[in-house]
């Protein structure tokens, strides 16, 4: 049995990596009675305080917060680069070099080409792509020191593997890429089990995410 909620948690994105941060999260009410929720487990109850909530339920939060958000990201990437559907981001092929794509996202984003030098970016790459990583490293990084590499799981399509390029700093006019929606706030409930007892948990809700900028997000397709 669920127990009503102990509290409500609204997501800190300062918890969360730059590229997170150019995504905005808003909360709308859901078309059907209550959410699909989804539970997390965090601890045990049997000796809880009156205040469960903590700084590390909030992270938690966050933390599934910019996991669904990379999820939903790649398949929509994985989706066009198979040509299921067109969002429109910006696609380079890995036949050319890695230069190729910070120029791809400087040009669809109308910015400067000297200006990318110095712009935070965070580069996706499949994670264990050594190869890749040695690359950017080589011919990328002394160009732009503030380009930030995160190797992430399931960056794959039936045309190979791919990476993202996102610009950490927003445009004048399209600060943000895109919007998070979710269908409510992140529950903290407790849920009684007659032999474990009580469980400390957190409840996701349903979600949706709407690309408003897919220009600002350039894709290494064929890796």
């Amino acid at each position: 049995m669920i127990d009503q909620p102990l509290a409500t948690l609204e997501i800190n994105q300062e918890n969360t990596e730059a590229w997170a941060k150019r995504f905005t999260i808003a909360i709308t009410p859901s078309d059907f009675p209550e959410p699909n929720l989804r539970f997390e487990v965090l601890n045990d109850l049997s000796s809880s305080e009156s205040k469960p909530v903590d700084i590390n339920v909030q992270r938690a939060a966050d933390s599934w917060f910019q996991k669904e958000l990379l999820a939903t990201l790649r398949s929509y990437i994985r989706n066009e680069i198979e040509g299921k559907e067109h969002r429109g981001f910006t696609m380079v092929s890995a036949t050319a070099t890695t230069e190729a794509l910070v120029e791809a996202l400087c040009k669809s984003m109308g910015l400067e080409p000297s200006s990318m030098h110095e712009r935070k970016m965070t580069l996706i790459i499949p994670a264990g792509h050594q190869k890749l990583i040695d690359q950017i490293n080589k011919q990328l990084k002394p160009s732009y020191p503030n380009l930030k590499i995160l190797p992430a799981d399931n960056m794959t399509s039936n045309q190979g593997a791919f990476a993202m390029l996102i610009c950490d700093e927003g445009v004048e006019g399209k600060a943000k890429i895109g919007r998070f929606t979710m269908h409510n706030l992140v529950k903290v409930v407790s849920k009684g089990d007659e032999t474990l007892g009580p469980a400390f948990m957190l409840a996701f809700p349903d979600y949706k995410l709407d690309i408003d900028h897919p220009e600002q997000i350039a894709v290494l397709t064929r890796i």
